[in-house]
């Protein structure tokens, strides 16, 4: 989806891989598919919930993807909340996005 999507950022991503595996002998390099990143929030109990974060490891001008899924009551339990935006979303299962990094 990267590829076809956003071709640049991919290229960006790729570059920034490789560079970081020469330098640090593959101690640094992708996690999974093009991000070095990845935060997966399952539900373990009743509720799914993270503490306020910034994601310090993004790629600056990158792509922040975010995929809703799993069982749950839409209209009482997915929201996203993001306090420096000042906003609330509810999402339901199976919605996806990319938005950029900052």
């Amino acid at each position: 989806m990267m590829d076809t999507y956003f071709p640049a950022i991919t290229k960006k991503y790729r570059c920034c891989d490789e560079y970081w595996r020469d330098h640090t002998d593959g101690a640094v390099k992708v996690i999974s598919s093009l991000f070095f990143l990845v935060s997966i929030n399952a539900s373990l109990s009743e509720h799914v919930k993270t503490l306020p974060h910034h994601d310090r490891k993004n790629i600056a001008v990158g792509i922040c993807a975010l995929f809703v899924f799993g069982f749950f009551n839409n209209a009482e339990d997915a929201w996203l909340v993001n306090l420096e935006a000042n906003i609330m979303v509810q999402l339901p299962t199976g919605y996806s996005s990319f938005s950029p990094q900052h």
